[in-house]
């Protein structure tokens, strides 16, 4: 019947009442698809991710039996359909310029299924100004606190005097999970040495990060338990790759100096100067080209090399934020 099922809402009340019914009767690519169907069909990117992960589990279970590769191909399963399905309707959703606001749901869900991975994250370390930042975020991500991280380590790369009190101050105040751990290894060797257990999910960050989503780190985790990769990386805004794939998926907005004489002002802050009082950039209208061209290599012109581009960046994705539209990254 799940095969046959020539609608979207047949093939959705189909899968339901598979899996309604007792699944050891079933076979488990049969009811994974089942569970694929149901994401198909789902409105909400939450519900359809964790439905997607249930039948990634079962999947993986029968994976282990005889001869895998030969069912998945002789039988007529609709699974690449279902999957094409889901993906359309999701860049529908969170694509173009101008989109509806980002589905949320509650936020215990981004965990669901993650209890049993250890997570530690490798935070390197020079910088108070932006770690005084990235502490709340820390701090809202353990797990203590409703997030996946048990414990923080920082290494400290490069400091004063004053970051460095400022670091042992934040670790005494928080030693049940902050730690500054021993290092071995000379410059950017050092950072990993921190990693000891193989059983532990480790995420390094930067202290610069001044910024880091609900969904981020449970994602990073999530696809690291795949083990289809080595590393994983984060969906980095003002990164010197992704800001040409945030453009070409519609996530970017553009935006200009408030005039052209501005572009080339001195962006620091003056004595007594506020931020409210400083020539804020503008949204660009839509028959505007925005600056410069973003290319997808490292180290090229824009975004790594042209402060102007950095702060195209930034406002493109605050703008997101302020208006529920961050999905669209």
């Amino acid at each position: 019947a799940l095969v046959w099922s020539s609608s979207d809402s047949a093939t959705s009340h189909v899968a339901e009442l598979l899996l309604d019914v007792n699944r050891s009767k079933y076979c488990q690519l049969g009811t994974a698809a089942a569970y694929w169907a149901l994401a198909a069909s789902k409105r909400t990117g939450l519900e359809a991710h964790q439905l997607l992960r249930q039948g990634e589990r079962l999947v993986k279970q029968w994976w282990r039996h005889k001869m895998p590769l030969y069912d998945l191909v002789a039988t007529q399963w609709p699974l690449w359909r279902f999957l094409a399905q889901l993906e359309k309707r999701q860049n529908e959703q969170i694509t173009g310029n101008e989109i509806e606001a980002c589905p949320r749901g509650p936020r215990q869900l981004l965990t669901l299924g993650l209890d049993d991975t250890r997570v530690e994250a490798v935070v390197v370390v020079g910088r108070r100004s932006r770690l005084r930042i990235l502490h709340r975020y820390l701090w809202r991500n353990l797990r203590s606190n409703g997030g996946l991280l048990d414990h923080v380590n920082f290494v400290i790369f490069k400091a004063l005097p004053d970051d460095r009190m400022f670091l042992d101050e934040l670790v005494k105040n928080h030693g049940s999970y902050y730690s500054i751990p021993p290092v071995e290894g000379r410059r950017l060797a050092k950072i990993y040495s921190a990693c000891k257990d193989p059983q532990t999910v480790y995420i390094k960050l930067d202290d610069d990060i001044v910024y880091i989503s609900d969904a981020t780190i449970p994602a990073l985790v999530a696809e690291k338990r795949r083990k289809r990769c080595m590393f994983v990386s984060a969906n980095v805004v003002n990164h010197a790759i992704l800001s040409a794939v945030h453009q070409e998926v519609g996530a970017l907005r553009t935006f200009l100096p408030p005039s052209a004489g501005l572009l080339y002002r001195n962006w620091r802050r003056k004595p007594n100067e506020t931020m409210e009082a400083m020539p804020r950039w503008r949204r660009a209208r839509a028959e505007e080209p925005p600056l410069l061209a973003i290319e997808k290599r490292a180290q090229a012109e824009c975004v790594w090399a042209r402060w102007e581009c950095a702060v195209w960046m930034h406002e493109s994705f605050l703008s997101r934020l302020t208006d529920g539209t961050s999905c669209a990254y």
